[in-house]
């Protein structure tokens, strides 16, 4: 009997005071009536690395190797604007970003890398782009609109929390789309010197 594959990543969870603001900017970017999923706010997170389908028992060596990204210091992250990620023929991802805390989302995302590529898991071949998938692109339609209406939100802000901790997620895909559950939390904390 062969062992159950589990689809896991690795994120920071964005705190539920800011999914309020990201919300409204998705309702807002909804009126352009492009064809794009907008990630359901109970899913909204900043990953920090996408393992995909692992057999069941690795997602223990997964535990196992966070535990070592412990040692990085909590930071605090700005969200602010909005602003795509091009594919052929037009946008494919739409994204909040960072205005503060990119370059520590940076390094905590080569710190989980790090933690992961020693227990086995491939490394990561570019680095990371801190950012906040909020929608993704289905279809060419309203496209021009939708642009339109990034532009018209700007560069407004969405609020500023503290990274505190990374979580390791399972994903599972259903008609309904994706249902994360938290498998595991972990502290961010400074190194003892």
């Amino acid at each position: 009997m062969s062992e159950a594959s589990w689809r896991l990543f690795v994120a920071v969870h964005l705190p539920s005071d800011l999914v309020s603001g990201v919300t409204r900017v998705q309702t807002q970017l909804s009126r352009s009536r492009a064809d794009v999923k907008w990630v359901e706010e109970e899913n909204l997170h900043l990953t920090l690395k996408f393992l995909g389908e692992l057999p069941e028992g690795r997602a223990l060596d997964v535990r196992e190797a966070l535990g070592s990204v412990a040692g990085v210091a909590p930071f605090q992250v700005s969200l602010r604007g909005v602003g795509a990620f091009p594919g052929h023929g037009g946008p494919k991802v739409v994204w909040v970003g960072l205005s503060e805390g990119a370059s520590e989302f940076v390094r905590l995302a080569g710190a989980v890398d790090q933690a992961l590529a020693a227990r086995g898991f491939a490394a990561e071949r570019r680095p990371a782009s801190p950012h906040l998938t909020i929608g993704r692109v289905r279809g060419a339609s309203n496209l021009e609109a939708l642009r339109r209406g990034m532009d018209e939100v700007g560069p407004v802000a969405l609020g500023s929390f503290e990274c505190r901790e990374v979580r390791l997620y399972r994903s599972v895909l259903g008609a309904g789309g994706p249902v994360y559950t938290a498998l595991e939390t972990i502290p961010l904390k400074p190194s003892q010197v």
